[in-house]
């Protein structure tokens, strides 16, 4: 979500610190007050961000609270560029407008293969070479490193396309193809999450369009598997090491195989058995 702001992003930071810094001088409004706003800005892009990527809790960095402070930032610079004047040479609207044809053109091609994709992509930008080339030659340096960046933004919004994401995560970190074998394996039954924590919690349920139930004890644990095959609980591996020889529910499960998606924290998939098969305890 904040892909697309990268590329300016830190050219707006970076100004903005600066006139907290040093002040605006020369303008009608009050130099402090604009100091205070980009004060406000830059501690609301930062703080949230810091503190709660830092919390107990989670397993990746939290930025979601400073997407606001950072559009903010980021639309204030942009604004700063595109009212220069035409006698100032920043060809703002040609930079915009090259982005803006590679940002509907990957709208609709979207649902390609991610090769086919990319490739694709590279041959429409492969025509903006033969202008880059002449502002160069023509020692416009303005325009050059603007389009130079219009071609950094265009990479971007091509590598957060869905399928493009899901090539490139899929050897890393991604619950999407993690979370569709979990559920093609339940079906229509019940699957249970086993203290999943954030991350499981959060992609199981949004990537399987579907509902699941989060239980933390050992005798819920076994409440559930004694229910027999009509219930699913997932896990982490390391919590599974803990509690597999556990008398609560020795005994009761059948350890599903999942694929190897090489995510960061591997996870354990188990089936309740039968009760004619769990040792012939049954279901109070």
């Amino acid at each position: 979500m904040i892909g697309l702001s990268l590329l300016v992003l830190p050219l707006a930071l970076w100004e903005g610190i600066k006139r907290v810094k040093t002040g605006v001088k020369g303008q009608e409004d009050s130099p402090d007050a604009e100091r205070d706003i980009l004060l406000f800005l830059l501690i609301w892009a930062f703080l949230p961000a810091i503190i709660l990527s830092f919390s107990c809790n989670k397993e990746v960095s939290y930025v979601l609270p400073s997407y606001s402070a950072v559009a903010l930032l980021v639309a204030w610079w942009l604004d700063k560029r595109l009212s220069h004047k035409a006698s100032e040479k920043w060809r703002g609207s040609g930079w915009f407008g090259l982005a803006f044809v590679v940002a509907i053109a990957s709208f609709f091609l979207t649902g390609l293969d991610a090769v086919t994709y990319i490739t694709t992509m590279i041959a429409a930008l492969a025509f903006t070479v033969p202008i880059l080339l002449f502002y160069l030659w023509k020692n416009r340096s303005t325009e050059a490193v603007f389009l130079i960046s219009s071609l950094m933004l265009c990479a971007v919004i091509i590598g957060n396309s869905p399928n493009v994401l899901y090539e490139l995560r899929l050897k890393k970190k991604c619950f999407a193809p993690l979370a569709r074998s979990v559920w093609s394996k339940v079906g229509q039954n019940d699957l249970y999450l086993y203290l999943p924590k954030d991350t499981l919690r959060g992609s199981i349920p949004f990537y399987g369009d579907r509902l699941s139930v989060e239980i933390d004890r050992p005798q819920q644990l076994r409440s559930v598997l004694l229910a027999g095959q009509r219930n699913f609980v997932l896990m982490r591996t390391q919590t599974f090491e803990d509690v597999r020889d556990d008398p609560l529910i020795r005994g009761l499960y059948v350890k599903r195989s999942l694929p190897d998606f090489n995510l960061i924290n591997d996870y354990v998939l188990l089936a309740g058995r039968k009760e004619a098969e769990a040792h012939g305890i049954s279901s109070p």
